[in-house]
């Protein structure tokens, strides 16, 4: 029968609990660094998603940017009708005095041209300005999703997340500016139309008194 020393049977006893030990808290770390794994691929996930839903957004920019760059052209072409329009007026000085409803009518015109300098002139301003904040915003979320696996703070990812629902309010504020100002343009074209009634009735009334 063989004997083990108490001393080396009390060191292969001590062996065998700290290998326990090393295996048992090995398995704890690869058990919570598993969960980490999933944790960090769902939250990729979702990152993934909101970068896709960001890149939609920037895409629903394009036709805002066409119908904006339809009024500014329509605003343009309508400027040139205005000081076409004045010059016959000025042309006509005495006959046009008499009518002030056409008086009236120009100086609507112009108070509503004014006004849509204005407000194409700072539609343009959010619309660059948006431009750069959803492309911002977009850099942001790739970022983070590249960063995931490392550490990403949860409130650094609701600011992104926050930044995001507040330039998708701001895409909504647009497009209602944009209608309102379309609809605006679509008035100032019936007055330009009425206007320009008004002129042909006066060009032809000079030409009759003339000898």
């Amino acid at each position: 029968m063989i004997r083990v020393n108490a001393l080396v049977f009390l060191f292969i006893v001590q062996f065998l609990l700290m290998f326990l030990g090393i295996a048992i808290f090995l398995f704890i770390r690869h058990k919570k660094l598993s969960v980490k794994a999933v944790i960090a691929q769902g939250e990729i996930r979702r990152l993934e998603n909101d970068l896709e839903n960001s890149k939609l957004n920037v895409s629903e920019l394009l036709p805002l940017q066409n119908i904006l760059k339809d009024l500014q052209q329509k605003h343009e072409e309508s400027n040139v009708i205005n000081a076409k329009m004045k010059e016959m007026i000025d042309f006509l000085a005495p006959e046009a005095e008499r009518s002030k409803e056409f008086q009236q009518l120009l100086a609507e015109v112009e108070k509503n041209r004014k006004e849509l300098d204005t407000c194409l002139g700072t539609l343009q301003k959010e619309n660059e300005a948006l431009n750069e904040q959803m492309e911002s915003s977009e850099k942001k979320l790739r970022n983070l999703s590249g960063r995931l696996e490392d550490s990403v703070s949860k409130e650094e990812y609701q600011n992104v997340l926050s930044e995001k629902k507040s330039l998708e309010l701001k895409v909504e504020r647009m497009k209602k500016d944009l209608d309102q100002k379309t609809s605006d343009l679509e008035r100032l074209e019936k007055n330009f139309i009425y206007l320009e009634k008004e002129y042909n009735a006066l060009y032809k009334n000079v030409k009759g008194e003339e000898p």
